[in-house]
């Protein structure tokens, strides 16, 4: 692109180009792997009646769910001065981090989910279901928890500035927070879909919304860029407490209790009592390596703690262990 012409415009177009290669080249992948017919394919509207409810909420879905997560970005950039709002672009960066490493989950769970619906199994789909939530606290909780407690020092050994640094470290650790409630939402939000009501998540979206934007605006008023990561807490924190129990009364009943406490809350306490020693018994101003090596050691310390009270996931992988030695 340098070698052509340095603007926006030639940037999302360069992009747009990769988005089309991208769309065709998925669509002749899948294509290939579909098995093949001796008949001639054409286009069937009925497909599309059969699946058009399911599809326009999953629009709805996802159209709320960028509006959840850019819209604070559109409020801040009318209400604070450039500069400060390019902190608060850094912290949202690091703190939305975690959806690109729970990505993988949600695409290898969804079908299993699904699958296990299909055959009306209620003890395999809490199986499949609980294995899939402690997974993703086993990816959430270590990576959140160093991010939340030691985001001054991962910021500046990522920049090397500290006003940078000084600027953004509380804001990250606060989105962070957020983001981990969200992300803990993860498989119930499948689980939902692969009972195909969308409803729920369209609805929560728009209530979700309606709280957001003015909490937003207030908050960023009072506390500048500080206001809006915290309305992102606040609103995943109703979130996680909320709809939780809707979901379970409805597609897992009984169920709730055991989320809550065995999937989510107890590898997250746990974690958090090592990660917070971690943190008071750091000692700064030793260099970039030091700190490096000692978050890195925390990080991994954090992992096993969390893989340990994860019942499901710790009886698999001790299994996995006694199948190889």
């Amino acid at each position: 692109m340098r070698c052509v012409q340095v603007s926006v415009i030639a940037f999302f177009s360069w992009n747009l180009l990769i988005a089309i290669l991208q769309a065709f080249t998925a669509r002749y992948s899948v294509w290939a792997y579909l098995p093949q017919q001796q008949t001639k394919d054409i286009f069937d509207k009925q497909e599309i009646r059969a699946v058009w409810r399911f599809t326009t909420g999953m629009m709805g879905i996802t159209l709320t769910a960028i509006l959840l997560t850019q819209v604070d970005k559109i409020i801040l950039s009318k209400i604070l001065p450039l500069e400060i709002f390019g902190y608060y672009t850094i912290a949202c960066t690091l703190g939305l981090m975690i959806f690109q490493i729970t990505g993988p989950v949600t695409q290898s769970y969804f079908p299993k989910l699904s699958a296990t619906v299909s055959l009306n199994n209620t003890e395999a789909l809490k199986k499949v279901y609980h294995q899939g939530c402690q997974l993703i606290s086993v990816i959430v909780v270590p990576v959140i928890l160093v991010l939340i407690f030691f985001s001054k020092e991962l910021i500046f050994i990522w920049t090397q500035n500290a006003v940078i640094t000084e600027n953004t470290w509380l804001i990250t650790a606060v989105y962070a927070y957020g983001s981990g409630l969200n992300a803990y939402m993860t498989l119930p939000y499948l689980l939902t879909l692969s009972h195909s009501w969308t409803k729920v998540g369209l609805y929560q979206n728009l209530a979700l919304l309606l709280l957001f934007i003015p909490l937003t605006i207030f908050l960023s008023f009072k506390y500048a860029a500080l206001g809006g990561a915290l309305a992102w807490a606040a609103v995943n924190t109703l979130y996680f407490f909320i709809t939780p129990h809707l979901i379970h009364h409805k597609l897992l009943k009984g169920e709730v209790f055991n989320w809550y406490w065995h999937d989510t809350l107890k590898p997250l306490l746990a974690t958090a009592v090592l990660v917070s020693l971690a943190k008071y018994f750091f000692v700064a101003g030793n260099g970039i390596w030091y700190t490096l090596i000692y978050i890195g050691v925390t990080g991994v310390l954090a992992l096993s703690i969390t893989v340990f009270f994860a019942r499901i996931i710790n009886d698999n992988f001790t299994k996995l262990i006694k199948k190889y030695i």
